[in-house]
């Protein structure tokens, strides 16, 4: 380090007592030199810069803050880094800096294992340094520099710090390039210090205590297993923010493990790019271009590459024979002990499928958000500013209508309540919005991320004096104001819902919206999914819906006494929405709620709706008799559930369903 104009102070600013100064997180190298290389060192700090390492250098402000003592960061940051870069020269060899600091350093890797001293000989040579001559001519040097700096420097010290410098690997210019020469020095730091690209996280509301909930699983799963490697499974449903907190722990876990942290993005790029940028995040391999994918498995299979503990985060494991072989790739790698890999998937059953890796113990479900934390959220993505007092209630309102049932719960045979929409069509007060939502804080509830983001995103671009009646007015676009043709929510859960095979899309909707209110004759919810789609026993009706609570789609099944399979709300809301997709020529439902327009009361071009296997009819208001009188069923000849709900007409209507060739259900 060059000597600076504070250097003068006397030896008492010196002592040992560390004062905890807090270095920069992403200071891993110390840059050692002395002011006759400053323009070479300059220079080689910004080309680390440039590879995203960023050293500890005395010119740097945020290495040395203005006005504070700088002895005491000059230390600690040697203590902090994970090497010591040596610009050797004959002055920096004769200069009170530059010994303190290579003796610290000596001092350091002799307590440190972990600690690297690098000596880059620039004006000097190993011979030299060998030398018993030079050595003479730089004794009187350290002489007096041990008399004024008695506490940090010794004669004996400085030449044992010599010797150990002639112990290790080192870099000497050749006297040809001195470009060259930092690009060979740049190359060699990188190999061993990985680069500090710190991942966005900062848009997380309550990072820190969800950080610190995984954190303490992960803790208890060490603790279970001395020695070994960490496997911990995170699962919740599309939209929680698990993406987003592998990021977080990322960031968390990149000091304890210098560096060899990576989120693998399953679903992102290819398996063989997937697996070249794993083995190069966790290990300083070079040359992996060099390599083919088999020798890159085989590799990190043997534990080849990876050499010292490391965190893993597979996001994203999807239902399916490749995602589960992918997976399998990392979890059999040859890690060393200490290292943990996270896999995150939107299904609990997904992870227990994985017998050998995860059980009941070490899994958990994403944390939720807090009260404080939801409103924080909505209120960061709107960019709202209080501006009266009732703007509090409005934040409220907005914050639980973004609060879902995770588990819808059943509701009885006597239940005359609409279950199939999960939201009135329209709250006529308050007094009614606060009842709906009182029964939604009862349950097993949740703050949705996403959700949260996208309404205040959306309500933010509109006058805020629009957005109470907007709140009021409830339907699957609430989340999609601007008709977006991508709904920024939907279209997540869409990816989920279209991996299904055709039968299967049809027993989901079915289990969402056409399930019956009463079933007749002693029939219950198992048996009625049986009989309309043909299934030839009850527990091939189970294995369907099993392998639907399997790729998150369902909450939790009922023993079939009950109307309904638990589903979160979200779930609910995407199927009226996908009732509505795209023309009703190619649609296979119908699903009509009340002051909603429906092609179901006009004649199709080809005289019937050849596709449509379900319709359904909701809601207490909106339907008249002569709206009513003007279906043609005769048109649905396809049709083998219809369903009804709470049809108030003033008069009596006689509906012709002969039509209705097809009809198991009514």
């Amino acid at each position: 380090m060059a000597q600076s104009g504070a250097a003068s102070a006397g030896s008492s600013e010196l002592r040992d007592e560390s004062r905890d100064v807090l270095l920069e997180p992403k200071h891993k190298i110390f840059l050692s030199h002395n002011g006759a290389q400053k323009a070479f060192v300059e220079h080689l700090c910004l080309e680390l810069e440039r590879c995203f390492r960023y050293p500890f250098f005395d010119k740097r402000w945020e290495s040395l803050p203005i006005g504070e003592n700088f002895p005491y960061h000059i230390f600690d940051a040697i203590q902090q880094c994970n090497v010591g870069v040596v610009i050797l020269s004959e002055e920096f060899l004769t200069s009170k800096w530059p010994m303190m600091e290579l003796v610290a350093m000596v001092d350091q890797a002799k307590k440190n294992p972990k600690f690297r001293i690098m000596p880059i000989y620039l004006r000097t040579s190993i011979k030299e340094l060998k030398d018993p001559r030079h050595r003479d001519r730089w004794r009187p040097y350290w002489h007096e520099l041990a008399l004024k700096n008695p506490t940090r420097l010794e004669v004996d010290k400085c030449e044992a710090t010599l010797n150990y410098l002639n112990s290790i690997n080192s870099l000497e210019y050749d006297g040809v390039s001195e470009v060259k020469f930092q690009k060979v020095i740049v190359d060699a730091i990188c190999r061993v210090v990985p680069p500090c690209i710190r991942l966005e996280d900062s848009y997380i509301q309550g990072r820190s205590r969800l950080c610190k909930v995984i954190q303490d699983k992960i803790d208890m799963q060490q603790n279970l297993r001395i020695n070994g490697v960490t496997v911990v499974g995170l699962y919740g449903m599309a939209g929680t923010g698990k993406t987003s907190i592998c990021k977080a722990l990322c960031n968390e876990f990149f000091t304890k493990f210098h560096g060899r942290v990576c989120l693998a993005e399953l679903e992102k790029g290819s398996e063989d790019e997937l697996l070249r940028e794993v083995v190069q995040s966790l290990s300083n391999t070079s040359h992996l271009h060099e390599l083919s994918i088999y020798q890159l498995e085989n590799g990190l299979k043997e534990g080849n590459f990876v050499k010292e503990a490391v965190f893993l985060a597979l996001d994203n494991l999807l239902d399916s024979n490749a995602a589960f072989k992918q997976v399998k790739r990392y979890l059999s790698a040859k890690l060393p002990s200490g290292s943990i890999v996270m896999v995150t998937t939107r299904s609990k059953d997904l992870l227990l499928n994985m017998r050998q890796y995860f059980n009941q113990n070490n899994c958990m479900e994403m944390p939720e958000l807090n009260i404080e934390e939801a409103t924080s959220l909505f209120v960061k993505s709107s960019e709202f500013e209080k501006e009266g007092d009732d703007d509090a209630r409005l934040i409220e309102r907005c914050v639980m209508r973004c609060c879902f049932r995770k588990d819808d719960p059943c509701r009885s045979e006597n239940d005359n309540n609409n279950c199939n929409h999960n939201y009135p069509a329209y709250y006529e007060n308050e007094r009614e919005y606060d009842h709906y939502y009182d029964q939604i804080r009862r349950h097993n509830h949740h703050y949705h991320p996403l959700a949260l983001d996208v309404l205040g995103r959306q309500l933010g671009r509109i006058d805020r004096s629009k957005w109470r009646v907007q709140l009021r007015l409830i339907d699957e676009d609430i989340f999609n104001l601007t008709r977006e043709s991508t709904h920024p929510i939907f279209s997540i859960l869409k990816k989920s819902f279209y991996t299904l095979s055709p039968e299967d899309q049809l027993l989901f909707i079915d289990v969402a919206l056409f399930l019956p209110h009463q079933v007749e004759g002693g029939c219950n919810v198992i048996e009625w999914l049986g009989m309309v789609h043909s299934l030839p026993s009850i527990d091939d009706v189970k294995s369907r819906l099993e392998s639907l609570k399997t790729k998150s789609l369902l909450e939790r099944l009922e023993d079939g006494n009950k109307t309904r399979v638990g589903m979160h709300d979200l779930w609910r809301s995407f199927c009226v929405a996908e009732t509505k997709a795209g023309k009703l020529s190619r649609r296979r439902w119908a699903y009509v709620a009340p002051k909603t327009p429906c092609e179901l009361f006009y004649t199709p071009s080809s005289g019937i709706w050849q596709s449509v296997q379900r319709v359904a009819f909701m809601g207490s208001q909106g339907f008249t008799s002569a709206l009513l009188d003007s279906a043609r069923f005769a048109h649905f000849s396809n049709v083998s559930v219809l369903k009804m709900v709470d049809l108030c007409m003033r008069r009596k209507v006689v509906l012709d369903l002969s039509g209705l060739t097809q009809l198991k259900s009514l």
